[in-house]
């Protein structure tokens, strides 16, 4: 279904912080916030697609590839996006000649670093800055 974004479409999706939910056995799903230990930016595998609509207008959506979660993550999820490193950003890109699928591998494990936050996450109503601050879990 994504094989041609993949051989012709791929693009890099930059992000500070993503989320991911733990399930519990009692109440809502735990949220946790997931950035970079060094603080810069993460690079995440993607690719893009278009699509003309009945109106004649070109849509363009993207999704995230994802992997197998590394031990980081395993204890939230079982997957989590593809982060490349710099150095196989132009691979990536289709740049420069090389197996792009060899980078669909699960981040390094002391790449991340994993904190719980507020129930406030799971509405699109809320937007800012303090929904990254860490709390003892909800």
């Amino acid at each position: 279904m994504f094989m041609s974004a993949f051989q012709r479409r791929r693009a890099i999706v930059c992000a500070d912080a993503f989320f991911e939910w733990q399930a519990r056995e009692n109440g809502p799903k735990q949220p946790y916030t997931i950035a970079r230990y060094d603080g810069e930016t993460m690079a995440f595998a993607g690719i893009w697609e278009g699509w003309k609509a009945e109106t004649g207008k070109v849509i363009r959506s993207f999704t995230i590839i994802t992997t197998p979660a590394n031990q980081t993550m395993k204890p939230i999820h079982d997957r989590m996006p593809v982060i490349l490193n710099e150095a196989s950003w132009r691979v990536w890109l289709g740049e420069q000649e090389a197996d792009a699928g060899a980078l669909l591998q699960p981040a390094p494990d002391d790449l991340l670093e994993v904190w719980p936050v507020g129930l406030a996450v799971n509405s699109p109503r809320n937007n800012g800055p303090e929904l990254l601050r860490p709390t003892q879990g909800s």
